[in-house]
Parts: C-alpha cells; structure tokens; sequence
C-alpha cells in the first residue's frame, strides 16, 4: 500500500491522522463559501429569479429535458 503524502506550505504530511485532518480542514473551509453570494430572497420577483438563473447549466439541462418553451 503506498502512503499518502500532502504538502502545505507549512508541512509536509503522511501520518493518516494528519493527512485526514488536513484534507477534513480543505473541504469544510471550501464548502463555506458555496452560494453566499448567489442566493434568493423572499422579496425577490420570480421574473428577476428566473432571468437571473437562466443560464446556469442545471437550469439549461431541466429546460431541454422538459422541452421548455419559456
């Protein structure tokens, strides 16, 4: 089995503990930050929410899927 090795700035890692540790710490802190800025408000308009989401890939794949005429 080969070992894992990480490399921080800081540390070069292969203990298991350690290396779980770290690659916990990077997807916890990456995850933080997903969709702070893209979010709805309930005083948003449905006109404003559709247009402004309307070229997101999800968006464009339920529309084909359905044969969207909107």
């Amino acid at each position: 089995m080969n070992d894992i090795v990480l490399m921080e700035p800081n540390l070069i890692g292969n203990d298991p503990g350690n290396v779980n540790k770290i690659m916990n710490e990077y997807y916890v802190d990456i995850t933080r930050f997903i969709g702070n800025d893209d979010f709805i408000s309930i005083n948003d308009q449905f006109e404003d929410i559709i247009n402004t989401h309307a070229r997101h890939p999800s968006v464009i794949h339920i529309k084909e899927s359905i044969k969207y005429d909107g």
